[in-house]
């Protein structure tokens, strides 16, 4: 990495302290002895000028009795400021970043059309529809109103739901922080008391988060499910990693997801680690994609011990290849900070800025609407479009600011892990793990390479070879684009890795289905991937073709053979070889769904 001119090294966000710890900034109290942990941890960063906006979130395992975070926190965070987020919201964001599962296609041999993507691909609604929010304007409208004035826009919390409440205690010494919480009812031990001693300096002091157990969600599994606390700060950063308070006999997780409008940040004095970001594998790894992923970042964490790993980079405006899900909203960037950004940093011109010149167009059908109308209600019409046009323009500077690239980092500490204090700093721009595969191998870098912008993600991929068959003189193959038409009824959901601390750990899922080999991780594919020859086809429309099935039949004339579709397309009747396809098609349906004695993926 090219080094950094010294205004670059900005800091974000400190964590750390030189003590076995937990993931979670903060300990756990409570008015008994059960045990309790923290397996994972989530952190949220939001920055500009001059504010941060953090928001923790922690995945609890123990006893719905009451218990409370002891949170280390700046001095200028005030209780009655910190917000709750609903985990959702949290939830969303790490869905977005997620190692993702994706398959190709080759497309037709000879069809010459330009590749389509799947993510290329773009819905056009007709009409408002039934799922429009109540805001929008009705269908009956004869001037144009942009669909940008039915977006919610403002932040939304948990309030009397909360299953916190939130209390600030000074750190005065071990004993009379003790007395504190003994007044209260929870209970410290002295390996805390000394931690927090340790985390504690100048200016800094405790927030002190209660849980209702009555009021926490629970998710599959009887997980609780907290959802986050938000609060912000002006001071550069002072937030300390893991305290104490943790499971010290299992792994902990601690994922930190950065909003910063100036670019990629990365951890400094580190070198960059990035996982394989585009890995082969066969398709069965959807289906087992966090513990095929687990196994691929063990590998990883094995080699860099300590060391955060870049998983995700993005702008906000898009959300990857292919997309999980929509970008994330104007109303939960706001939620996630946004709201305190747009209060400290700018100005009430800046928040409500005056429309531009209307179009032509746009304002001679809002003259056709007004003619349609009683000389006593143009009036109030002329004053409803000024306002709407000020609400859109208003959007759409607030959509303009509210947009950052969002870098995912990811470490898993060893039981006991001792920590030293980090910070992040902007990183230059880097592209890796998107693309379209190239050959009858599928090749694509595994790495990132320099970038004008910001395009980093974690996917793994798989290839489906062209299964019919090919009735042209010249026909190209390892064209790799979009799902056949066969395939339109097929869910389009994008496969992720998520709950990645709870999934199961077998590495035999990952190794077993690799097509990508990965030999400085020490993983090597169990058989290489058959390639897709040219020399399989045939080289006329004359000629015989054969089958995905590796049956040779006499083409239909119109590029089609009598063979199964690998996407599960039923095969051509129309013929005695048909026939006897149907057989074979039905045949390998019954085979494919006898349980497996391997169970393994």
């Amino acid at each position: 990495m090219a080094p950094r001119p010294a205004a670059a090294r900005v800091l974000l966000l400190a964590l750390g302290l030189a003590v076995p710890a937990a993931a979670f900034p903060g300990v756990l109290v409570a008015k008994d002895d059960a045990e309790r942990s923290v397996s994972a941890t989530t952190v949220v960063l939001m920055r500009y000028g001059g504010f941060s906006v953090v928001t923790l979130s922690a995945e609890y395992a123990g006893p719905l009795t009451p218990f409370a975070f002891l949170i280390p926190v700046p001095g200028d965070v005030r209780a009655d400021a910190v917000k709750t987020l609903k985990r959702g919201v949290i939830g969303r964001v790490e869905a977005i970043t997620a190692p993702r599962f994706h398959a190709f296609y080759e497309q037709d041999p000879c069809d010459e059309r330009p590749l389509e993507q799947s993510w290329d691909e773009h819905v056009k609604v007709k009409g408002a529809g039934f799922l429009a929010p109540p805001g929008l304007p009705p269908p009956d409208r004869h001037y144009a109103v942009s669909n940008e004035i039915s977006l919610p826009v403002a932040a939304t919390f948990k309030d009397r739901e909360s299953e916190f409440t939130y209390a600030e205690l000074r750190f005065d010494g071990g004993e009379k922080l003790r007395a504190a919480l003994t007044a209260r009812g929870y209970r410290i031990t002295d390996v805390a008391l000394a931690s927090l001693g340790a985390a504690i300096h100048g200016g800094q002091k405790l927030l002190l988060a209660e849980v209702a157990p009555a009021r926490v969600e629970l998710s599959a599994g009887g997980r609780v499910e907290l959802g986050g606390i938000r609060y912000f700060t002006r001071e550069p950063g002072a937030l300390p990693a893991g305290v104490s308070g943790g499971n010290p006999r299992t792994p902990e997780d601690l994922f930190v997801f950065v909003f910063d409008r100036r670019g990629r940040v990365e951890v400094a004095r580190q070198a960059d680690v990035f996982p394989p970001l585009a890995v082969r594998v066969e398709p069965r790894v959807a289906e087992h994609l966090a513990t095929a992923y687990d196994a691929l970042f063990d590998a990883v964490a094995a080699r860099h011990p300590g060391s955060f790993v870049t998983e995700y980079a993005f702008s906000t405006s898009g959300c990857g290849e292919p997309c999980p899900d929509v970008p994330l909203a104007p109303d939960e960037l706001m939620t996630l900070g946004g709201d305190v950004l747009e209060a400290k940093t700018t100005t009430a011109k800046e928040r409500a800025p005056e429309p531009a010149d209307e179009p032509v167009l746009d304002r001679e059908r809002f003259e056709s609407h007004l003619a349609e109308l009683m000389p006593k209600e143009r009036p109030a019409a002329e004053r409803e479009h000024r306002a709407e046009r000020r609400e859109i323009e208003r959007r759409r500077a607030l959509s303009a600011r509210q947009t950052y690239v969002l870098t995912r980092l990811h470490r898993r500490d060893a039981p006991g892990q001792t920590r030293a204090n980090w910070e992040l700093v902007e990183a230059a721009p880097v592209t890796g793990g998107v693309g379209v595969p190239a050959g009858a191998s599928g090749k694509l870098p595994t790495g990132v390479v320099p970038s004008s912008d910001n395009r980093v993600e974690v996917r793994f991929f798989a290839l489906n070879p062209w299964p019919l068959g090919i009735d042209c003189s010249a026909p190209k193959r390892s064209r790799w684009g979009k799902r056949w038409a066969s395939e339109a009824r097929a869910p389009r959901s994008v496969p992720l890795a998520l709950d990645l601390p709870s999934a199961r750990r077998d590495a035999n899922v990952l190794t077993r289905a690799l097509l990508t080999p990965l030999p400085e991780l020490g993983l090597v594919p169990v058989a290489e991937a058959a390639p897709v020859s040219s020399a399989s086809a045939p080289a006329s429309g004359t000629a015989p073709s054969a089958g995905a099935n590796g049956v040779t039949k006499k083409s239909t004339g119109c590029g089609v053979a009598a063979s199964r579709p690998a996407g599960g397309g039923r095969p051509d009747v129309g013929s005695v070889g048909g026939f006897f396809a149907v057989i074979g098609w039905f045949y390998a349906r019954l085979r494919s769904r006898r349980p497996r004695a391997e169970s393994a993926i």
